[in-house]
């Protein structure tokens, strides 16, 4: 449960950050786009938003988790290039994907349906 609990919390607070710097993320140039569209920063706001609170009340982790895993292996990715508009360091988002992994493994939630993995 603190596991998911701490996954949670990180993803709320990516979702603060991003929301708090949209201006900044709308004048990068981001692959295949070009230059975000406010639209994009709102759809990843809300995806985020998503994740954090179904794993912190433990709705469907393991499903919400494989989508974590998704978010946070595209933050790991870009981290080099757009190290500026990321809220955390990279050591923290390998730590993030390894608790994502673990959640998807083995389910830890209140009201979650354990997937045959």
């Amino acid at each position: 449960m603190l596991l998911r609990v701490a996954a949670g919390i990180c993803f709320g607070y990516m979702v603060w950050y991003f929301w708090s710097e949209r201006g900044r993320l709308m004048e990068i140039d981001a692959p295949i786009v070009g230059h975000l569209r406010p639209w994009m920063v709102i759809i990843g706001v809300v995806i985020s938003g998503l994740i954090s609170a179904l794993l912190i009340v433990g709705a469907w982790t393991q499903g919400v988790a494989i989508l974590a895993v998704l978010v946070v292996l595209k933050q790991l990715v870009f981290f080099r290039r757009y190290q500026s508009v990321f809220p955390f360091g990279r050591s923290t988002y390998w730590l993030l994907l390894c608790i994502c992994l673990m959640l998807v493994v083995t389910g830890a939630g209140a009201f979650a349906f354990d997937l045959p993995l």
